[in-house]
């Protein structure tokens, strides 16, 4: 039988695919570290190799993957011109993704980063998504409207970034069932939720005239659930 092997070094290569480009380390982490942190002086796709071996080199491997990193432009940031109590989101479910929060205390909240906050979806799988606002706060129609940025380009205006809307609606929760595209492409993503009052349509980055935005990370995935 195969023992597991500690690993005492690591060294990480980190190269633009094609053109100029630059990673660099940082937080205090290096191209050694186990978890490193790296920040880009360009957008596009990068490739990744790591390289590992124990205290003696007599146990190493490694891998190389091309287009592993995609950098794109930042996202836009979406606003609204008024807070209103009775539209907002108070939950949000997607797969392992479950969140709730106090609705309408501000017009934008960016939980992309925090990786409690994210699930993993994979290519051709349907899943349920649920986005809801609290159920004694109903005194105005909501619209409520879902993007996810299938190809990771930074923008929300591709055709198939919106998955679902909810016009007009008094309902407390509304339920969608998304499939992943399989030609979306791997790695991670964001996905935006954007309310507004229901005669009102959403704009994926603003100006809503009311409501709120909330954006959340999604990792893409290939196909790999067991029968």
């Amino acid at each position: 039988p195969t023992s597991v092997q500690c690993i005492d070094h690591y060294k990480w290569t980190i190269t633009k695919s094609s053109g100029s480009g630059t990673a660099f380390y940082v937080n205090g982490t290096g191209s050694s570290s186990a978890n490193p942190q790296v920040s880009f002086s360009d957008t596009g796709f990068y490739n990744v190799k790591l390289y590992v071996d124990n205290l003696n080199g007599a146990q190493k491997d490694s891998v190389t993957i091309t287009k592993y990193i995609h950098v794109h432009v930042p996202y836009c940031t979406p606003s609204v011109n008024s807070i209103n109590s009775s539209i907002g989101i108070s939950s949000v479910i997607l797969n392992t993704l479950k969140n709730g929060t106090v609705q309408a205390q501000q017009g934008y909240t960016d939980f992309v980063n925090d990786s409690g906050l994210s699930t993993t979806l994979a290519l051709g799988v349907t899943y349920t998504l649920s986005v809801s606002r609290n159920a004694n706060l109903l005194s105005n129609s909501i619209n409520r409207t879902v993007y996810i940025d299938w190809n990771q380009d930074g923008k929300f205006t591709d055709p198939g970034d919106i998955v679902g809307s909810d016009s007009n609606s008094y309902s407390t929760t509304w339920t969608k069932k998304v499939t992943v595209p399989k030609n979306a492409t791997i790695g991670a993503t964001v996905m935006r939720i954007a309310t507004n009052l229901g005669t009102d349509a959403n704009k994926p980055c603003g100006v809503n005239q009311y409501g709120e935005y909330q954006d959340y990370r999604l990792y893409i995935t290939p196909y790999n659930i067991l029968p």
